[in-house]
């Protein structure tokens, strides 16, 4: 949670829970592409940034995706899992029922190990 709460934090509490899942999804998208590109927080970013462009209709800011990048890098860089789409859903759900509220523990996002089942 301590990956993406700041862009958590950002989304107004009235907001369409549509929102912060695809707030989630995004974070999730980068946290996962940065550990397949074995931590270059500079070449996933630049080759998400084409990706999306190509197969999104209204893609994220480019500099969003280079943050959440260098962030998983820098405050996360050690942490090779990745995260899974059940687990996404279940962090999803979870945030609904409380509001989006951000816990007051720092946990970290719901993730398995690389290449293992959960």
């Amino acid at each position: 949670m301590d990956y993406a709460g700041p862009l958590i934090d950002a989304v107004p509490r009235d907001a369409d829970p549509e929102r912060t899942k695809q707030v989630l999804l995004l974070a999730a998208v980068v946290w996962n592409a940065v550990v397949e590109e074995e931590g270059d927080a500079e070449e996933t970013a630049r080759k998400l940034i084409v990706d999306m462009k190509s197969k999104v209709l209204f893609p994220p800011p480019d500099a969003l995706v280079k943050w959440l990048a260098r962030r998983k890098v820098s405050r996360f860089g050690d942490d090779r899992r990745l995260i899974q789409g059940a687990e996404l859903a279940r962090e999803v759900d979870s945030l609904c029922k409380r509001g989006f509220q951000r816990p007051l523990v720092n946990a970290r996002p719901p993730l398995t190990e690389a290449g293992r089942s959960p």
